[in-house]
């Protein structure tokens, strides 16, 4: 059953993420609350791949949950968390290379440090 809903918000997700392709629409969501899921998808993941390898009976279920989890945290709301940082901060990707770099550095950093401290 959590395969099933972990996919249906792989497609959701997808989705939400064509419709705030502009500028406009992407500065409108909350960065907060997209990263607070995806924190909380990443807990997710954890969760269920230890499970699985706790409990034998369950592991492949629990495996293709964490693999589904993994694969929406990782890719999809990371790819969209960033969208709508470039979206509400144009003026830190225009100035080289370099900027980006030293901006994606930053923004990683406060993410994975909040995601491990907890």
């Amino acid at each position: 059953m959590m395969t099933v809903v972990s996919f249906a918000q792989v497609l959701l997700l997808v989705r939400q993420m064509e419709f705030t392709t502009q500028r406009n629409s992407a500065t409108q969501m909350s960065l907060v609350c997209i990263a607070y899921q995806s924190v909380l998808d990443s807990y997710l993941c954890v969760f269920h791949i230890t499970t699985g390898i706790v409990v034998d009976s369950v592991f492949s279920a629990f495996t293709t949950t964490a693999f589904f989890k993994f694969m929406i945290f990782s890719v999809f709301e990371l790819r969209y968390i960033l969208m709508i940082y470039r979206a509400r901060n144009p003026r830190a990707f225009q100035d080289g290379w370099n900027a980006v770099r030293r901006e994606l550095s930053a923004f990683y950093t406060r993410f994975y440090g909040i995601l491990f401290l907890g």
